[in-house]
């Protein structure tokens, strides 16, 4: 029999955005079996009102046929490109910094001779006095082959530099919890909305003196 709590939970944090396997792992990880996962997912996709595909199909051709006729330009009246310089291109995406990627290749080689405990010192170390950008704390945590070490990197040099992007990479849920938990400490109480586990939602309730 599927569980009305579940479902009703599932549903919640689908309609918040979270994605289903996202919601998957959080419930594995507070002890719900595959099999009632997998069957409160096959009850709410049951739920679904069925779309009528191929008729609105064949409606937004129609439609896009008739647009195409009555505005597309002819070639005598089609505007003349401009430029390319009065054309803004979009930002690069944010990558680490050459100099970064080189001491990250060094942080590798000197680990294979080192503890995990002695491999996080040397990155935490190294990003905090190099990393320029959150890309570059995070290639340089990512050299911690342990995950956990990895993940205390980046909660480190969240609490540091105050800055999210830390905490969004964090695979652990209860970490990257605790991570967005000590942002808000700070005063950055518009994370409260980032947290998952329940437990921690109450702590940030009992912070933001909700109760």
């Amino acid at each position: 029999m599927v569980d009305d709590g579940l479902v009703r939970y599932i549903k919640e944090r689908l309609g918040e955005g979270y994605k289903e396997p996202h919601i998957r792992d959080v419930l594995f990880a507070h002890g719900h079996s595959e099999e009632s996962v997998d069957e409160a997912f096959r009850y709410l996709h049951r739920l679904q009102p069925r779309v009528p595909v191929i008729p609105i199909l064949i409606g937004l051709i129609l439609v896009a046929g008739v647009a195409f006729y009555f505005f597309w330009p002819t070639a005598s009246q089609q505007p003349v490109l401009q430029g390319p310089e009065n054309v803004t291109a979009p930002p690069a995406p944010t990558q680490p910094t050459t100099g970064v990627v080189s001491l990250a290749e060094q942080l590798k080689l000197a680990a294979a001779n080192q503890t995990p405990d002695e491999t996080y010192a040397a990155t935490v170390n190294a990003a905090t006095t190099n990393a320029a950008t959150a890309a570059d704390g995070i290639l340089v945590c990512s050299v911690n082959s342990d995950i956990t070490y990895k993940d205390y990197c980046l909660q480190e040099l969240a609490k540091q530099r105050k800055e999210p992007a830390y905490c969004e990479v964090i695979g652990d849920v209860k970490q990257r919890d605790d991570c967005y938990l000590q942002l808000i400490l700070e005063g950055e109480d518009q994370y409260c909305s980032k947290l998952i586990l329940a437990e921690s939602k109450k702590v940030c309730d009992l912070l933001l003196g909700g109760g």
